[in-house]
């Protein structure tokens, strides 16, 4: 006994847009981050020698917020892809049967 491959594009097209709303909200995130403004005065006379690793950190963690949002974006995008491509062959398939099934009678 087989078990039964389905397919539910509907189901997959939804979990697209998910992800895309995610990548929403990360690229949100980046843009508080990059919203942050460090200054010596903010720490005082004697920590303002946190600002230059705080703001390089700062830089290197928007960047990577960054990159997460694009991939989540081209995720959606692919999923999407997917979902329409794999409808388009399960439809050929499903009208190569039916011709076929129409031939043999």
């Amino acid at each position: 006994m087989s078990a039964r491959i389905a397919w539910d594009f509907d189901l997959l097209r939804d979990h697209a847009r998910a992800v895309v709303r995610i990548g929403g909200d990360v690229e949100e995130a980046a843009s508080a981050v990059r919203s942050l403004s460090l200054s010596g005065g903010a720490f005082g006379m004697l920590c303002s020698f946190l600002v230059p690793p705080a703001a390089a950190i700062t830089q290197v963690a928007a960047r990577m917020i960054d990159g997460s949002e694009a991939l989540m974006q081209r995720t959606g995008t692919q999923l999407r892809g997917l979902a329409g491509d794999a409808e388009a062959f399960e439809q050929d398939v499903v009208d190569a049967v039916k011709i076929l099934d129409g031939e043999l009678g």
